[in-house]
């Protein structure tokens, strides 16, 4: 599966002219497309990236990432955002490694509550979107909450 022509040239918008905060992706499994469910304006917060996030669904995302070096100086970092649900109970037969994101703002959020159809579908196009979206500085893959916190993120782009 791969990403739509306006998902590949929106991510150069976020990318080239900054005019987005955030992207959220979803698998239109009727196109078999990975298509931009969501914009965030440049002005947005990181809380409001993990709000616009689906409570019992997966996605992909990418986050524009601004922050001060300790040499004061502004810097940008794009990431690319995954939730791997390595705990999910699943039937015995089952043998699929799930991948789901998720919002961290809200601890409530359970991935084990997505299905699973949309969990395999979005562990097995992961690679290929993620290939398309050249200029991914990091790629964040959350097994909680906690590994996908604001605080991760200034850690790894500095």
């Amino acid at each position: 599966m791969c990403a739509a022509g306006h998902a590949k040239d929106t991510f150069l918008e976020l990318k080239r002219k900054k005019i987005y905060r955030y992207l959220v992706f979803r698998i239109d499994e009727k196109k078999r497309k990975v298509v931009v469910e969501k914009t965030g304006d440049p002005a947005e917060t990181y809380d409001d990236f993990t709000a616009s996030l689906p409570e019992n669904d997966c996605r992909y995302a990418v986050y524009d990432f601004d922050f001060v070096t300790s040499d004061n100086c502004q810097k940008s970092k794009i990431f690319f955002i995954a939730w791997i649900n390595e705990g999910m109970q699943l039937k015995e037969t089952s043998i699929w490694p799930m991948f789901c994101l998720i919002s961290v703002g809200n601890k409530n959020r359970s991935p084990s509550s997505s299905r699973i159809r949309s969990k395999v579908l979005y562990a097995t196009s992961k690679h290929g979107l993620r290939e398309e979206l050249d200029g991914i500085h990091y790629e964040i893959q959350a097994t909680d909450p906690t590994e996908m916190d604001l605080e991760v993120l200034k850690d790894r782009a500095n």
